[in-house]
């Protein structure tokens, strides 16, 4: 039996993933969902579909441009500057991550 079973993320030590790397990147592709790879218990790494990365980077940059955001909503859901600010540091840890 595989030490990893695929859901919608699934999550494996650095050692199991190695040898397997490229089926794993073949079942992401293929099905979508997540893979998340650890290192000594930390997260290191999550292997995602490319369109869904590019998808949360697009909404993210559109989120945290505020002209694009006065432009597109209405007055009861236009988000305030402190909301952007936060949302450009989760962006800048995500990038990170």
């Amino acid at each position: 039996m595989s030490p990893y079973e695929t859901t919608t993320q699934t999550t494996a030590p650095l050692t199991y993933v190695r040898p397997d790397l490229s089926e794993i990147i073949d079942e992401v592709d293929g099905t979508g969902a997540e893979f998340v790879v650890t290192n000594h218990g930390r997260t290191v790494v999550t292997i995602v579909p490319r369109d869904e990365l590019e998808g949360l980077i697009e909404t993210l940059n559109i989120l945290s441009d505020e002209a694009t955001m006065r432009a597109n909503s209405c007055c009861a859901c236009r988000r305030p500057a402190a909301n952007l600010a936060k949302l450009r540091s989760a962006f800048v840890f995500l990038k990170r991550s």
